[in-house]
């Protein structure tokens, strides 16, 4: 007789359903969770956030400190509130119990995702986008200046390209946060959209701080540079994605990123913060094993080093001329 093999799958009374590629092939709990948190954020309102306790915020802030990412899964920022702004912690390093060292680069009130981008905590900047936090709110901004389709332009580019959008935009925040904080003269007017937030407390909210563009030198709100972040590309040497100036549209440099690296190095730059001549006990990367101070005293021991190197090997050659005349 002829043996026939059955490979018919029960899709009713067996244990396995028909599309199953095993017998874990089935989606858990936490994958449908996940994934209607994602479904929420893009396409819901997130009205109904809870608000996060005292307790809460600082165990979160001090997780990015020590980069635990785990409290900003998305299945957790859709339940909590992401844009609030709250104190930024004190540091065992600094001394004392109560320490405002972090206040000139964050500010006095500093949301998560923003002190996150200034602790470079990319990871966790990553999920709080995801999660839906907003970037733009900031002490200048309690409600935020984001403009039409920030978020979709955040949740449509490449992840790391939105990290680093958002790294850009926090870190020149922090140079005017110090500009102010040390009473340095700031400018008053937005080159872009002629806002004035230091005179009208409406265009503050409205468009947030004032910003240096780097390396053109232009002077943005916020809100602006946001805008470019948004608009396609105008032209074959932009990409989408990127943030650029709203006067000029020169293309952003990171304070402290490689690409300023040298520059801000003979500048007298912080390479962690890009602070000018800030090289002093105030400033916030004092504490990591590459100071400012360390970093510019081994680049100049290493410059004199290869002068002299320089001189010695004219000498030589020099010499060795002489005796072959």
């Amino acid at each position: 007789p002829i043996v026939t093999l059955s490979t018919s799958i029960r899709c009713s009374t067996g244990p396995y359903r028909c599309g199953d590629h095993s017998p874990m092939g089935r989606e858990t709990l936490r994958q449908r969770e996940r994934r209607a948190a994602h479904f929420r954020v893009r396409h819901e309102g997130l009205a109904d956030r809870a608000p996060v306790d005292a307790a809460t915020v600082q165990r979160c802030l001090r997780g990015l400190d020590k980069h635990n990412c785990n409290h900003f899964g998305v299945r957790a920022c859709v339940r909590m509130e992401l844009d609030g702004l709250h104190e930024p912690p004190s540091h065992a390093w600094c001394g004392g119990t109560r320490c405002l060292l972090p206040w000139p680069a964050v500010g006095k009130r500093t949301t998560f995702i923003a002190y996150a981008a200034w602790r470079r905590r990319d990871p966790a900047v990553k999920q709080l986008i995801v999660g839906g936090a907003d970037p733009t709110v900031s002490e200048a901004a309690a409600e935020g200046c984001a403009p039409a389709g920030l978020r979709q332009a955040l949740h449509s580019v490449a992840p790391r390209s939105a990290v680093y959008a958002v790294a850009q935009i926090v870190r020149l925040r922090s140079l005017a946060n110090r500009e102010a904080y040390f009473g340095h003269a700031r400018p008053a007017a937005c080159d872009a959209c002629g806002a004035r937030p230091g005179e009208d407390g409406g265009a503050a909210a409205r468009c947030g701080p004032l910003l240096r563009c780097a390396p053109c030198g232009c002077v943005c709100c916020e809100r602006c540079l946001w805008s470019t972040f948004c608009e396609p590309p105008q032209s074959q040497s932009e990409e989408r994605g990127e943030v650029r100036c709203g006067a000029c549209r020169a293309s952003l440099h990171t304070p402290g990123g490689e690409e300023a690296e040298e520059g801000a190095a003979l500048a007298g730059h912080c390479r962690a913060c890009g602070q000018a001549g800030h090289w002093s006990r105030s400033c916030p990367h004092r504490a990591s094993r590459a100071s400012c101070a360390a970093s510019a005293f081994k680049e100049e021991a290493e410059a004199a080093a290869e002068a002299a190197d320089q001189e010695a090997d004219q000498e030589g050659g020099g010499e060795e001329v002489g005796r072959g005349g």
